[in-house]
């Protein structure tokens, strides 16, 4: 009995495995597409100016697979898309470590102020 538990778990986890490395390959697959015509300046657009619109042009896509977030990085001023516990923006997935990131509506939460300033200015481009 120990034995068919072990066995279902170890298979569980597994597939749970192989499930996440099908979705990372569909994420990047995803990306490239953007890259198809101009890889430099979709990457220039999508990183300088309009990050939030790529991460929710991701997260629309990808919200209704797996667990799905939008996160930023007020240091850098970047949006990028959490999927499952990935992160991922127009270059791909985003392996840096010594970022801090922040849920979007963690950080409207914890800084209001400065989420409306960045709401304004790099979302609506108010300014």
């Amino acid at each position: 009995n120990y034995i068919l538990k072990w066995l279902y778990l170890y298979s569980t986890v597994k597939e749970i495995k192989n499930n996440m490395e099908e979705l990372h390959k569909q994420i990047i697959a995803f990306i490239e597409q953007f890259y198809k015509f101009d890889k430099e300046n979709a990457i220039k657009l999508y990183t300088e100016d309009m990050s939030y619109w790529f991460a929710m042009i991701l997260y629309t896509r990808f919200k209704d697979n797996t667990y799905c977030t939008i996160a930023y990085n007020p240091v850098s001023n970047h949006f990028c898309c959490m999927i499952d516990t990935k992160l991922y923006d127009i270059t791909g997935e985003i392996t840096d470590d010594s970022i801090d990131w922040y849920s979007w509506s963690q950080y409207q939460r914890l800084y209001p102020i400065n989420a409306t300033r960045v709401y304004d200015n790099l979302i609506l481009k108010l300014n």
